[in-house]
């Protein structure tokens, strides 16, 4: 079966080579190729072309995740906020997109930090598109993408390409630092954690916002595939807090899965579990506005509401 003609094979390289411009540049060469993924249960058909990814379905979404390595963990500093995360895909369906979300994750005795950011194209094209994730904080161990890829339409094969971290800017000025001890890194996720809750706490009330997103958390985590979780949301002006629970120690962790991987909206999520606990919280934010994040210092923040006010 065909699935790309000759112009769109050469797409691909023109695609690749752009990356290699003043705008952004490859760390250390360590892009994986889409072939590098592996599919998750969906009902979508996992194909390769090449060192891409294809879903070969004509009827359904193909799931699959990806990892993401860098060559050295950066600490605070300049450099942590030109580190991006770029996907690259060709997204031929006209009525569905790609979507993307990246995970970051921090662990340190039972505590587990989650991090999620989704992200998906506007619109079928003939060419390469690039999913770009900001930079995440330097404390989380790893990182991955889960990617869901359209159907087949009228012939028209959609591809996940790669997936790098490039840095973004002029990296003349970039240089490798050290990583922080683990004593500094577990203080900061404590930081970070505190942030949020401080956050929350402050925001004011937006009456018929929040209402709206506790009844649409509620509806989506009400399904039986969470039966064993215990969730509740409290909503503010950008930020809902839910707070999770489970008693089942075989269940619970694999529903705490599913929670992390469905989202009632698009939007940047925090989550920290407590796993010999059996429970933990995670920050949703309202679409348009972004989650509170400490400063390259460690002490000070930026808060989303403050910086969206107009909005």
């Amino acid at each position: 079966m065909k699935l790309l003609s000759l112009a769109a094979g050469a797409a691909i390289a023109v695609g690749v080579s752009s990356l290699q411009s003043s705008a952004y540049s490859q760390i250390d060469g360590r892009s994986i190729p889409g072939v590098a993924c592996h599919p998750l249960p969906s009902a979508g058909v996992f194909g390769t072309w090449f060192g891409t990814i294809v879903n070969s379905s004509e009827t359904d979404p193909l799931r699959v995740m990806c990892p993401l390595t860098t060559p050295d963990k950066l600490t605070l500093g300049p450099e942590w906020s030109l580190h991006v995360a770029l996907v690259q895909v060709f997204d031929r369906h006209t009525t569905q997109n790609v979507h993307c979300t990246r995970f970051s994750e921090y662990v340190s005795g039972s505590s587990y930090l989650l991090e999620d950011h989704p992200k998906h194209t506007t619109g079928a094209s003939a060419s390469v598109q690039s999913l770009s994730f900001g930079a995440e904080d330097p404390i989380y161990d790893h990182h991955y993408v889960t990617c869901s890829v359209p159907p087949k339409q009228n012939g028209n094969v959609s591809h996940l390409v790669s997936v790098r971290y490039v840095y973004s800017g002029d990296s003349g000025v970039l240089r490798e630092v050290r990583s922080r001890s683990e004593a500094q890194r577990q203080e900061y996720a404590n930081a970070r954690v505190r942030l949020l809750q401080r956050e929350h706490a402050n925001e004011p009330q937006d009456a018929e916002w929040s209402q709206a997103a506790e009844s649409k958390i509620g509806a989506v985590y009400s399904e039986p595939e969470f039966r064993a979780l215990r969730v509740s949301a409290a909503c503010k002006y950008t930020l809902c807090r839910l707070d999770i629970e489970y008693a089942d120690a075989r269940q619970g962790p694999w529903a705490l899965q599913r929670f992390i991987e469905t989202r009632p909206w698009s939007g940047p999520r925090f989550t920290h579990l407590d796993l010999e606990r059996g429970e933990g919280s995670a920050y949703l934010v309202r679409e348009g506005f972004s989650l509170p994040t400490l400063d390259p210092s460690g002490r000070e923040h930026r808060s989303p509401f403050a910086a969206n006010d107009n909005m």
